[in-house]
């Protein structure tokens, strides 16, 4: 069943007002949650996509690989991050370790003790030079964030004719069709080699993205971002709670400029990057080839759907109605 528009902005509101990882805010997003009964990745014919269909692979990629560089549509405050930067360079520069224990104790931060706050300012001064390195790496926190967000993107519409174009080289490649409510589906942990891959132990969610002509405010993950990068295990342990990251990657990754709402599209987040670039096995319930695909690329993409597994290969045409619609092939 297709999202409307609605039920896209209903979810994203309910997205967007959580702010803690607790069971009242997953509920209250299951609430308003309808899951996709269909997904459909349209994808254009060469060796690596012939091989992932032969291997029902799917690939997650990080937001900075995609094709548009606002695939992700946020912003950060710049100004707001560097007056963050400064006001902590003079702390850390003009007052002792003692005097700013005390200003973070009135301001919130004094259940982590006075000893350990001590200890927190001498270590920020000695590796101070790390600040100005700080600033100097806003330049580049757009992509930085955008590395830390994993994803694999849908639609619910095998004959949605923009991603025909976009994605399925104009008509020639071919379309996979996932049946969400198949329990086959998903093919992880069915292998002796899955047991120590983490992707046997989850099972991402698929989410609808919402469009918008409005930015989300990604200022706080940005900041995130990079005191992971520069402050100690130790100090951010400490400051987990006040480092609240909750749904931030959620709301990063779920959100696009609404010039792309043609798309209509759900994705597949990844909640953990491990070693290597992390995939999924998925097995299309059917496939069908475009309109335009050539002979030769036909009999290619036949022979990997058999091989793995897929029972229903079907063609698109244009139908009586002028509109695209999908029929089997017969051999």
């Amino acid at each position: 069943m297709k999202k409307t528009d609605e039920e896209r902005k209903l979810f994203w509101d309910t997205l967007n007002g959580l702010h803690e990882n607790s069971q009242e805010c997953w509920d209250k997003l299951r609430a308003v949650y309808k899951p996709p009964e269909a997904l459909c990745r349209f994808r254009s014919v060469n060796q690596n996509t012939l091989q992932q269909l032969q291997e029902n692979k799917l690939f997650f990629s990080s937001a900075d690989r995609y094709d548009d560089p606002f695939d992700t549509y946020f912003y950060i405050d710049y100004a707001k991050v560097r007056s963050g930067i400064n006001s902590l360079k003079a702390l850390v520069h003009t007052e002792s370790p003692q005097q700013i224990a005390s200003i973070l104790e009135e301001n919130g931060f004094q259940h982590l003790g006075n000893d350990f706050l001590v200890s927190m300012i001498e270590s920020l001064k000695q590796t101070s030079p790390n600040l100005p390195e700080m600033e100097k790496d806003l330049s580049e926190v757009r992509r930085k964030v955008q590395q830390q967000l994993f994803s694999i993107c849908f639609c619910d519409d095998p004959l949605n004719e923009s991603l025909w174009l976009k994605y399925a080289d104009n008509h020639s490649g071919f379309v996979m069709i996932y049946d969400m409510l198949d329990p086959d589906v998903f093919q992880c942990g069915r292998e002796a080699h899955c047991e120590n891959c983490f992707m046997n132990q989850i099972k991402p969610n698929v989410y609808p993205v919402y469009y918008s002509d409005v930015k989300y405010d990604a200022t706080r993950y940005a900041i995130g971002v990079q005191a992971f990068n520069m402050l100690p295990p130790l100090i951010l342990e400490k400051l987990s709670g006040f480092i609240n990251l909750d749904w931030e990657i959620e709301k990063i990754s779920l959100i696009k400029k609404k010039c792309h709402e043609y798309d209509q599209e759900w994705r597949m987040l990844c909640p953990i990057v491990g070693p290597n670039r992390p995939c999924i096995k998925m097995k299309p319930s059917s496939i069908a080839l475009g309109l335009r695909m050539p002979e030769y690329e036909r009999r290619l993409v036949i022979s990997a759907a058999k091989v793995a597994g897929i029972a229903s290969i079907n063609e698109i045409i244009i139908g009586d109605n002028d509109n695209l619609t999908m029929r089997p092939i017969v051999e």
